[in-house]
């Protein structure tokens, strides 16, 4: 890991707020020319308007002459973004680097995933938590459909915490027992 953490901090590469990720300076150069010969090319249009980009394009036409590799201009009056800093970090190693949108680097995805009966139990939280949210949908809607009459919403409310049924399921069963009672007087009357 300490190559990758060496060259990845190497002279080369710097860190793209844009793209949250360290980049060659030479790509994010070519992105830049090929943005100014096309500003709609949408491959890169995230990269369009970059102020990282443009100082990437001044640095490289200031040292193109004398060197192959890219470095910062010491005459800038910005000051180099500290890389500790700026790239965000596993959660659970505090070393590498993680994905966008991620809490965890892949070498510790792996670790975890490889673990006796993580997937299970995560697929079982997920499931869970499907659960939940369709219950609570389920219940808003019943909430929703109650507003103008909110004594009858207690009483279902209360009727099935007492009977220890979900919401929807209780507005259910009452309805089903209110047609069987009138089918049952409609037989009976007649």
């Amino acid at each position: 890991m300490d190559e990758v953490e060496q060259i990845l901090g190497g002279s080369d590469y710097f860190y793209c707020k844009r793209a949250k990720c360290t980049l060659k300076y030479e790509v994010c150069i070519k992105r830049q020319q090929q943005l100014m010969e096309n500003p709609n090319f949408e491959q890169y249009i995230m990269c369009a308007k970059c102020p990282q980009g443009i100082e990437n394009i001044r640095l490289f036409e200031l040292h193109a002459a004398d060197s192959t590799v890219l470095q910062p201009c010491e005459t800038s009056n910005k000051p180099s973004p500290d890389p500790e800093k700026e790239i965000p970090r596993c959660e659970m190693c505090g070393k590498n680097p993680k994905p966008l949108f991620q809490r965890y680097c892949n070498s510790c995805i792996r670790k975890l995933v490889s673990q006796p009966g993580y997937l299970e139990s995560r697929v079982r939280k997920i499931e869970t938590r499907k659960r939940e949210r369709e219950q609570m949908r389920k219940d808003s809607m019943i909430r929703y459909i109650f507003s103008r009459c909110p004594e009858a919403l207690d009483e279902v409310t209360n009727l099935s915490a007492l009977e220890g049924r979900p919401l929807d399921e209780q507005v259910i069963f009452m309805v089903k027992a209110q047609i069987s009672e009138n089918n049952l007087q409609s037989c009976v009357g007649a």
